[in-house]
């Protein structure tokens, strides 16, 4: 009776703690996207006050300049860094770690997790200083060596792949849970988290190509 009682306590907190990580990312998220339209706005603004009718024969490259505009620092860097968080729902806010270390330990260990809350805090900072400072070719290195680091993880993840059935596991993961639950999470993190990885790697890389051959896009605020 204890032990039901006990089993029952844990269910009902887990839930709980899931329900609040959940809420804590859709915040992540919409602060994500509010930050991206207004700088869509900005964009709009400066064509308003600086363009003048386009030529026909100009207008691909300057679509392909608009979505460029998109892939400043201060966007990649919040984008990044909500991905990161992302794992505070993985994980239900440390409550579930152990689970996701389980799968791969020498990479997701409870500290491997922390680590990659820190370095999302990172991708932020340096993103913030480049909204804040504008045009700054000193970050360029900083953005090649966040590269570096999405190029390790996403190649940990391809290795992992390599030796483990996805299917299977989250299949048993489902049978674990009685359906979608909070056990499916860690199988469909370790399953996909590497393709995230590797499209902020490449993002991160142009970043600080960019930087370091002159012409940073600073996403700057105007005042």
């Amino acid at each position: 009776m204890a032990s039901s009682s006990v089993s029952l306590r844990k269910e009902e907190t887990s839930k709980g703690i899931s329900i609040a990580s959940t809420i804590f990312y859709c915040s992540i998220i919409r602060w994500i996207f509010l930050n991206i339209i207004s700088f869509q706005e900005t964009i709009c603004k400066r064509r308003i006050m600086s363009t003048t009718i386009a030529s026909s024969s100009s207008s691909a490259g300057s679509n392909t300049s608009s979505l460029l505009l998109l892939v400043t620092p201060w966007n990649v860097a919040v984008t990044a860094c909500g991905y990161n968080m992302m794992l505070l729902v993985v994980n239900v806010a440390f409550y579930n770690s152990q689970a996701v270390a389980d799968l791969n330990p020498n990479m997701f260990s409870p500290f491997g997790q922390l680590m990659v809350l820190v370095w999302g805090l990172a991708y932020l900072a340096v993103g913030w200083e480049s909204r804040n400072n504008g045009s700054s070719s000193g970050a360029g290195a900083i953005w090649l060596v966040f590269a570096i680091e999405k190029l390790c993880y996403a190649v940990g993840w391809v290795q992992w792949m390599t030796t483990n059935n996805c299917l299977a596991i989250i299949s048993e993961a489902w049978k674990e849970g009685g359906g979608f639950s909070t056990e499916m999470q860690a199988p469909f993190f370790h399953c996909s988290y590497g393709l995230g990885d590797a499209t902020f790697g490449v993002l991160f890389a142009y970043l600080g190509y960019v930087a370091l051959v002159g012409g940073q896009p600073s996403g700057r605020k105007n005042d």
